[in-house]
């Protein structure tokens, strides 16, 4: 019986590797699921904690955090169609804008209510997320 060389151990286990690494590659449902969650942190924290709604809206709506985690799904649903994945087949990058003010429009008119503008980047790969540091945008560069 032949020896297997140390190279093809070393090939084989690199091929289990990168196939293991394909198969866990989140996929956008995985990645609307992990969007919710921090799309719906983001806003109670925006709106519910730093002053995002104003003295007469507080007063309107008490349990401002249970209404934005009941959104969960909606919110879901609002990231995936907001975001374009570029899949590497052993990892995908997510790239995410959101304007908050154009995706309703009828707040804009509530004074002193203000709703942001963030772009994110998401690492996905062996079924864990990554978001890079999110960030407030003024304005979003166009995409070719």
């Amino acid at each position: 019986m032949k020896a297997v060389s140390r190279w093809t151990v070393i090939a084989l286990a690199g091929g289990a590797l990168a196939a293991g690494l394909v198969i866990t590659n989140p996929g956008p449902a995985a990645f609307a699921d992990f969007g919710a969650g921090e799309l719906t942190a983001l806003l109670t924290k925006e709106l519910c904690q730093n002053d995002g709604l104003t003295g007469l809206l507080r007063l309107l709506i008490r349990e401002c955090p249970e209404l934005v985690r009941s959104q969960r799904a909606v919110l879901g649903k609002l990231v995936q169609a907001h975001t374009r994945r570029s899949n590497l087949g052993l990892f995908s990058v997510y790239h995410t804008q959101l304007d908050l003010a154009a995706l309703l429009p009828g707040l804009r008119q509530v004074p002193d209510l203000r709703l942001p503008r963030y772009e994110a980047t998401t690492l996905a790969g062996a079924g864990q997320f990554l978001l890079l540091p999110a960030r407030e945008s003024k304005e979003f560069r166009e995409e070719p």
